[in-house]
């Protein structure tokens, strides 16, 4: 486009850069194949939560200047002929815009027809009115029709209301109830993982309970012995062993 002269360059609502990642994302993850590895499916399903997500809503937080560049289309609109060799503006019409100062504070650059207030807009309706050299031109040009048969009249061939074209994005009309289902996606997957947390605290509890059980019953026998109460009886049956063998031995 080096040999063209920008007017605008920008974005189309439906070519946002939201659609390029939605669409990357998805082919990517649909060739990766079914038949993948864990980690492949892990990352897969990794991808399908982002693709979840209201990605269209976030449009809306990028310049048109941003969008550009991670844009899934972008358009271009410029000249390449210069005002004096253009055939796009009728010479009639040149001529007026070229000859009033006021003409010209009103449309600066003359060939800027990508807005809704143009020259040829003027043209068509108080130029014609205020040139008759306007109004001859029209009235004999022979304007392209897809039917000629259907009779359509000057009125209905220039829509008044015309829209300024301007950056925007299409939000998302599902965007609360989508990121209402991931909350409570989000919700059951944190109340999950609090109860499996919570069975094994239990889990370790209980262990933990059995071990004091077990201690408490090993003190006790400690305090027994050290009372001599078991230590008196095994000294009994020492001396019952020790009778026995020198009855042994005697006999």
């Amino acid at each position: 486009f080096a040999q063209f002269t920008k007017l605008r360059s920008g974005v189309a609502p439906y070519q946002m850069p939201s659609f390029a990642v939605r669409s990357l994302l998805y082919s990517y993850a649909r060739d990766l194949g079914l038949d993948g590895a864990p980690d492949v499916h892990e990352l897969q399903e990794l991808i399908a939560q982002i693709l979840d997500l209201p990605l269209s809503s976030y449009d809306s937080r990028l310049s048109e200047t941003a969008a550009l560049y991670t844009a899934a289309g972008t358009f271009f609109f410029g000249v390449k002929a210069s005002p004096a060799s253009s055939e796009v503006i009728p010479q009639v019409v040149q001529a007026a815009w070229l000859s009033s100062p006021e003409l010209q504070a009103q449309y600066p650059n003359m060939l800027n027809i990508g807005t809704s207030q143009n020259v040829l807009r003027w043209a068509q309706t108080n130029g014609r009115r205020q040139h008759p050299e306007i109004e001859r031109y029209f009235a004999e040009l022979t304007p392209f029709e897809k039917r000629p048969d259907l009779v359509v009249d000057q009125e209905q061939r220039l829509p008044e209301g015309v829209a300024e074209p301007i950056f925007t994005h299409i939000p998302d009309p599902e965007r609360e109830q989508r990121l209402g289902e991931r909350q409570r996606a989000l919700q059951q997957r944190m109340d999950e993982q609090q109860c499996a947390l919570k069975q094994r605290i239990d889990a370790l509890e209980e262990m933990i309970a059995r071990k004091d059980q077990h201690i408490v019953q090993l003190e006790r026998l400690i305090d027994r012995i050290a009372s001599g109460r078991i230590m008196r009886a095994v000294q009994f049956i020492q001396q019952l062993r020790g009778d026995r063998r020198r009855s042994v031995q005697h006999e």
